[in-house]
């Protein structure tokens, strides 16, 4: 076995394990997040076109256990596919899809490193919180393959500069809360640039610059008040971006 399939075989167990632990417990990225934590998602979401129909493609990789998967579905009404090498993830995105039919939405098994898929099929690809799972350089040459010419790629992710929130990130790989691989490949500005260079237009939104401020404030002034102060510094203070907890970027038409 070579290093990078025992990585991604590293992956999968990690996240097997993680499905293991919540099943019968899912929950959707609203309940799963503070409010001082959802700008970015709320962001990522009204990124999606509204109403285009089931001939509209999307192709949502790395897809956990569907926690966006219902809401892209739902907002976009096109046809989605969203995968996920976890295959135990997979399971309770299907026993989602049980309870709450959709037949614009399929849940497939698969590494998207090995995905193959014909080209120039969909209209939009996505991914959430994923960037630092996969091979960057080969999964956005795929991504250009797979998307149409003014196709758009959608993603949401953390960036990796502000030293608080990776302390914070060291703790959960120490408490077995992350994989080394996800730590090591945390998105920065570089990556951002990479993303960008494939794409004619490029869009990037950061936010919770100041989110590290949340868990104190929370038992103060309550959720929705600490994440309405949050988001305001965020817009008084947009030179810090770097510092960024999260960032939301959409690339536009097809960088041949």
């Amino acid at each position: 076995m070579d290093s990078r399939t025992s990585i991604k075989e590293t992956e999968r167990r990690f996240y097997n394990e993680c499905a293991e632990q919540r099943a019968n417990k899912y929950k959707s990225w609203r309940e799963i997040f503070p409010g001082y934590l959802k700008a970015p998602y709320y962001a990522y979401l009204q990124s999606f076109p509204k109403k285009v129909g089931g001939d509209f493609r999307i192709l949502e990789l790395c897809c956990g256990m569907g926690e966006f998967s219902f809401d892209i579905s739902e907002i976009t009404q096109a046809s989605v596919f969203a995968v996920d090498i976890s295959d135990k993830s997979i399971e309770i995105c299907r026993e989602q899809l049980d309870r709450y039919p959709n037949p614009n939405l399929t849940f497939l098994v698969s590494d998207v490193e090995t995905l193959e898929l014909p080209e120039k099929s969909f209209d939009i690809i996505c991914m959430s919180g994923s960037l630092s799972c996969i091979c960057l350089d080969d999964v956005l040459e795929k991504i250009k393959r797979w998307l149409k010419p003014e196709g758009s790629f959608i993603c949401v992710d953390i960036l990796g500069h502000n030293p608080l929130y990776n302390a914070k990130r060291w703790c959960n790989f120490i408490f077995g809360k992350r994989t080394k691989q996800t730590l090591l490949g945390i998105p920065k500005i570089d990556t951002i640039e990479r993303i960008s260079r494939c794409f004619e237009k490029t869009e990037v939104n950061f936010f919770g610059i100041f989110a590290f401020m949340g868990p104190f404030l929370k038992p103060l002034i309550g959720d929705e008040k600490s994440a309405r102060f949050v988001n305001f510094l965020d817009r008084c203070f947009p030179f810090l971006k770097k510092y960024a907890f999260k960032f939301v970027l959409v690339g536009k038409g097809v960088r041949e």
